[in-house]
């Protein structure tokens, strides 16, 4: 049975959350010359990854992985103007690049002339560089979405399609273009599968990887699949995700599909920090039923986050 998120304590956690992703503004500061494991900053924050990673891009106004890069350049770049003896191999170094090239391929992808070109540049304030961000200065976003409810659900099993992408919070995401592909490809044999539950339902589901299964931080696992019962049988190149029986702050995203980020920014940035609820590390849901019309403006499909409350430390 729905209920409706209980609002205790949510004042002190959004402090606490507030706080925590200003330490990690302020440990990225300390440590832009030594390695930076996002997984980290999350565990500092007391946050799950993807949760830290989803409520940092919506506060700071990009994602953490792109922000440390931007912060690197920039201050690669005024060493670069105040010492004329440093190498630009150097700077590369120093700054964590690996090579010259890869060094100079980001310079010029940030601000759009080569480190040699900035040198000699005459008016530096023409160009975008990234100051850092005053973790003083950080908010909530105002809300415009409602506060969730919150359900318990029984376990769920889905079969259907996986693939791994990079998430939208990511400064290198391709998940708009890897996810619609796994979509088109599931919904080509999705009457393949012995379907369990209302008819015409399907899940969208995300989880993170084991740390030694991942490329890259920003890499996370997705399943385009129905439900099905346990037992059913799983077709050829498909497989099964057995979701456990969770509690879910559950959005309604309404309107196009490709404009889901913006919903998803609202979420981390703002409704679910006020809600008082923490993301509990379990499997993100995406709901799609007979209310999915894709890119129509009244489209609509619903987002199950599992969630569990704060607990009296993280809420102060």
């Amino acid at each position: 049975m729905p209920t409706t998120a209980n609002p205790v304590s949510s004042a002190s956690f959004m402090e606490h959350l507030l706080q925590s992703i200003r330490r990690a503004l302020q440990t990225i500061e300390d440590h832009l010359e030594d390695p930076i494991d996002g997984t980290d900053l999350a565990r500092t924050a007391g946050l799950s990854f993807w949760h830290f990673q989803r409520t940092f891009t919506a506060l700071a106004g990009e994602p953490v992985g792109r922000y440390i890069r931007r912060r690197r350049l920039t201050e690669a770049a005024f060493l670069l103007r105040q010492d004329p003896a440093c190498r630009v191999l150097d700077a590369a170094i120093r700054f964590r690049f690996d090579s010259h090239e890869a060094f100079t391929r980001a310079f010029v992808a940030a601000f759009g002339l080569t480190p040699s070109a900035w040198r000699r540049l005459r008016r530096i304030d023409r160009i975008r560089t990234r100051p850092p961000l005053d973790p003083a200065a950080l908010r909530l976003l105002p809300s415009t979405i409602m506060k969730p409810n919150t359900t318990t659900l029984p376990a769920l099993h889905l079969i259907g399609l996986e693939t791994r992408f990079i998430s939208a919070a990511s400064a290198d995401s391709n998940n708009m273009e890897v996810i619609p592909a796994l979509w088109d490809r599931f919904i080509a044999r999705a009457g393949e599968i012995t379907p369990a539950g209302p008819e015409g339902v399907s899940y969208g589901a995300c989880r993170c990887l084991p740390p030694d299964e991942k490329q890259s931080d920003d890499e996370f696992l997705y399943l385009a699949g129905r439900p099905a019962s346990e037992d059913a049988p799983v077709p050829a190149g498909m497989v099964r995700w057995s979701v456990p029986a969770s509690t879910y702050a559950v959005f309604t995203h309404r309107g196009p599909i490709s404009r889901i980020g913006e919903t998803m920014t609202q979420i981390y940035g703002s409704a679910l920090p006020r809600s008082g609820l923490v993301h509990s590390g379990g499997i993100d849901l995406e709901r799609y039923d007979e209310r999915f019309k894709g890119e129509h403006p009244q489209s609509e499909l619903d987002i199950l986050i599992p969630v569990r409350g704060a607990t009296s430390a993280e809420s102060g």
